[in-house]
């Protein structure tokens, strides 16, 4: 609890000044002929102020007591108050706090009250602040975050701050990755008009720095999708791993919260849907083998296009390529077991060894129908009010890792990439609140005088 000793006219007086410069400000604004520099101005002190009021409320959790327990542990109070520099979401403030050490060590390891009880993250930054930095961090790469912060004016801290913080924040989820999912995921409000429950996973490549060697390697991403009785999408989750750890904990990842979400809605009806790649379709048989299993209906067209569109090309009836492709697209959403007939088509045309460019895409089409021909049957899937496209997935191949981790000159070693990845994927599935709401905490410890200790 905060101490009370913190009186409203002490916490008024200690203000005030703050409060002066900001009606000065306004008052001397009055007069200026540059709304832009004013306005800033303005803004600046009022984010003095608000730094300035921060410090007030976090010298409440300071502690003056001759002895303390830290963690179960007693700690003697040093002669004087030390002076330190904290970063808040308003910007600094100086504070003169109570600083300890274990009793009966010689030189051990400082503890500040202030820091342990409100839970600083590196013992600087307030969690307040932390916690903005990793959300702009996962947005953008540390450099343009802290350029962008500068230019909004209250976290003007640097490019290696973000970063620092960012990694931080991420690795504080790693390690303790099992608590802080279930805790999430229990938090999770599943949609009441929810009917079912798509599971997809994907991969996508990303440059990994490998002992100053640069590697392409494959990251996997998934999501869990649900939607109402008519297919429409509700809410997806999202998930992203580093590549070198390969697909297991990701796999994990998502059974567990499969088995949470459908622990408490056991009506939902689980699907699963790939793009008909081999170890995918082997994950998601595997880890889900009760599930309506479909492959990607928009994989399916674009391999019936090549082998219509090189098939049609050689016989010079380029034109009729798209009249036939839309008559089969027609065919496949509505006719069950469309592929079949598709089938026979193709292969009537006697055309498996055409190649086009270095590619055979009849015979390409030809086998992803062979391999995958009882997961295309679309129209069943559409009365059923099953989804039968996976791009709730691609997006997340794009959102998680395209458009943060692939940017020009980026290169990506396994723990500060994966920090970028877990903090990314909690914010672009609106579990960010309720991730924090688990995770923060720990930054904190338990720290109460000696005499009132049990």
């Amino acid at each position: 609890m905060v101490q009370q000793s913190h009186k409203r006219d002490e916490i008024r007086k200690q203000l005030q000044p703050f409060f002066e410069d900001l009606i000065e400000t306004v008052i001397q604004a009055r007069s200026s002929e540059e709304p832009r520099i004013t306005e800033l101005k303005i803004a600046r002190a009022g984010d003095r102020l608000g730094a300035e009021a921060i410090g007030r409320w976090l010298l409440g959790y300071d502690l003056d007591a001759s002895l303390i327990n830290v963690d179960g542990a007693c700690h003697y109070r040093m002669s004087k108050p030390v002076e330190k520099t904290y970063h808040t979401q308003r910007g600094e403030v100086r504070l003169a706090r109570h600083v300890y050490r274990p009793s009966g060590e010689h030189n051990g390891a400082i503890v500040c009250p202030l820091e342990a009880r409100v839970g600083m993250v590196h013992g600087e930054w307030t969690p307040g602040c932390a916690e903005a930095m990793a959300y702009i961090a996962q947005e953008l790469p540390e450099r343009a975050a802290s350029k962008v912060a500068q230019k909004l004016g209250a976290m003007a801290y640097s490019f290696n701050s973000f970063k620092r913080v960012a990694r931080t924040l991420g690795a504080r989820w790693e390690a303790d990755r099992d608590q802080h999912e279930e805790a999430t995921i229990q938090a999770f409000k599943i949609p009441d008009a929810a009917a079912r429950l798509a599971v997809s996973i994907d991969r996508v490549s990303l440059l990994i720095d490998e002992e100053q060697k640069l590697n392409w390697r494959m990251a996997y991403c998934g999501t869990l999708t649900l939607y109402d009785g008519t297919g429409e999408p509700l809410k997806t989750l999202r998930y992203g791993r580093m590549p070198g750890e390969g697909a297991h904990i990701l796999r994990e990842q998502m059974k567990w919260d499969v088995a949470a979400i459908g622990g408490r809605r056991e009506d939902l009806e689980v699907v699963t849907l790939s793009d008909g790649a081999a170890e995918l379709c082997n994950i998601l048989d595997a880890d889900y083998p009760e599930a309506a299993r479909y492959i990607d209906y928009y994989h399916v067209v674009e391999k019936l296009s090549a082998a219509l569109t090189a098939f049609c090309n050689k016989r010079s009836t380029s034109k009729k390529a798209k009249e036939l492709l839309a008559k089969w697209k027609t065919e496949l959403l509505n006719t069950p077991n469309a592929i079949e007939n598709i089938e026979r088509t193709i292969k009537r045309w006697r055309a498996v060894n055409l190649e086009v460019g270095g590619q055979k895409p009849v015979h390409q089409a030809l086998t992803y129908i062979a391999n995958h021909k009882a997961q295309m049957n679309y129209a069943e899937a559409r009365a059923k009010g099953h989804p039968i496209g996976s791009g709730h997935v691609e997006a997340c191949c794009k959102q998680l890792v395209q458009t943060r981790m692939k940017r020009n000159g980026q290169r990506w070693k396994p723990r500060g990439g994966q920090s970028i990845l877990t903090l990314r994927s909690l914010a672009t599935d609106a579990r960010w609140e309720d991730a924090m709401q688990v995770m923060m905490p720990s930054f904190m410890r338990c720290v109460e005088p000696a005499a009132q200790a049990a």
